[in-house]
């Protein structure tokens, strides 16, 4: 007859503990490798959702306010220039059929 060696229990709680571990930490590099190919920063991110009222988020909402605000100015700056394209556009159409004008009635 075969003599089995019995494990110690520590063994055993060992080898269950690696069976969790090691797959999580897997996920969690492969989470970490997603971030940063997607252009954030992983450390940043988890210490952003760990302490949530951090100074580095204070000082990200003051940097959102001010790109909010530049937003808000090239709107504005492209929506005059929408509108003198526009008053552009009809007085050359006014010109255009000024000038068509004459040409139709001299074929004629």
């Amino acid at each position: 007859m075969e003599e089995t060696k019995k494990t110690s229990f520590g063994m055993k709680l060992f080898k269950v503990l690696l069976a969790i571990l090691v797959p999580l930490l897997f996920v969690v590099l492969l989470a970490a490798l997603f971030l940063k190919l997607s252009g954030a920063d992983p450390i940043s991110e988890v210490k952003h959702l760990i302490f949530p009222e951090s100074r580095t988020s204070q000082q990200s909402d003051s940097s959102g306010t001010e790109e909010t605000a530049q937003l808000k100015q090239d709107l504005s700056n492209a929506q005059a220039q929408n509108k003198q394209l526009n008053r552009d556009n009809k007085k050359l159409t006014t010109q255009i059929k000024r000038f068509e004008r004459p040409i139709r009635t001299t074929k004629k």
